[in-house]
C-alpha cells in the first residue's frame, strides 16, 4: 500500500515523470533520520552507482524530470531512475546507494540487486545513523581499521598492532593499484580520496592492504 500510495504521488507532481514515460527500471525506497523523523529536502543528499564503471548520479544534482533522481519528503520516498546510468544497467548487477543528511551529519548504504523484470523495484527502509563513531574492522591485532565506512571526504586508516609493515596501498575494483602511503613511525593515517597522482578518485568501493594484515573495503561517496 506504502509503494502505490506513493507511485500515484510520485506521478501526480512530476517526480515519476520517467516512468510515466514508460522507462524500464526505477528504484523507489524510504529514508529516515535515526529519531525517526523524516529527513528535510533541504538537508538529504543521495548518490547512487554500480561498479566497476557507471557514473554517478546524484541528488539534488541530477534531479527532476529526466534527471534520475527526486525526493517526496512528505513520505520520506528517495527515487532514482536506473534507465539513466552509464553503461546501461543489466539484471543482477550491484547498485549502491549512499545517503547524507548534511543538516545533522547522519549517512547510510544501501546496496540493492537489480531486477529488471519490474518497472518499479521497492527498496527497505533506510534509517540513517551517525557513521563517524563507526569503524569496519575485523578481528585480531593483525587487522586493519577503517572509519568512517562509507565515507565522503577522508577517512582514517589504523593499522594493525602487530604489523611490521608500513607501507599502505589502495586498490579499485579492478585490482589496480592507486595510491601508496608511507606510514612509517604512525600508528594510522588519513586517507584523502586522492590517488598517487593527487587526482579525486571518483565514487565507488576500494580495497585497502598493508602488508599480512586482513585487508578492507572502503567505500567513497561523493
Amino acid at each position: 500500500m506504502r509503494l502505490l500510495t506513493a507511485i500515484v504521488l510520485v506521478l501526480s507532481i512530476g517526480f515519476g515523470s520517467a516512468l510515466a514515460q514508460g522507462l524500464p527500471h526505477s528504484l523507489l525506497g524510504y529514508v529516515e533520520n535515526n529519531n525517526g523523523t523524516i529527513p528535510t529536502t533541504e538537508c538529504l543528499t543521495f548518490w547512487a552507482f554500480f561498479l566497476p564503471d557507471s557514473d554517478t548520479i546524484y541528488f539534488p544534482e541530477d534531479s527532476g524530470s529526466g534527471g534520475g533522481t527526486n525526493y517526496l519528503q512528505s513520505l520520506g520516498a528517495w527515487l532514482v531512475e536506473t534507465s539513466t546510468f552509464t553503461p546501461p544497467i543489466e539484471d543482477g548487477d550491484l547498485v549502491y546507494i549512499g545517503f547524507r543528511n548534511i543538516c545533522n551529519g547522519e549517512t547510510g548504504l544501501t546496496t540493492i540487486v537489480m531486477d529488471l523484470t519490474v518497472s518499479v523495484q521497492e527498496v527497505p527502509l533506510m534509517v540513517l545513523a551517525d557513521m563517524t563513531v563507526q569503524e569496519t574492522t575485523l578481528p585480531g591485532q593483525n587487522s586493519l581499521r577503517v572509519f568512517p565506512n562509507p565515507f565522503n571526504s577522508e577517512c582514517r586508516i589504523i593499522l594493525p598492532e602487530a604489523s611490521t609493515d608500513r607501507v599502505i596501498e589502495i586498490f579499485d575494483v579492478r585490482g589496480r593499484k592507486m595510491r601508496s602511503i608511507d606510514a612509517r613511525n604512525k600508528s594510522s593515517i588519513i586517507w584523502d580520496g586522492l590517488d598517487n597522482f593527487g587526482n579525486a578518485l571518483p565514487s565507488g568501493m576500494y580495497l585497502i592492504k598493508t602488508g599480512k594484515a586482513e585487508p578492507v573495503n572502503v567505500i567513497m561517496l561523493k
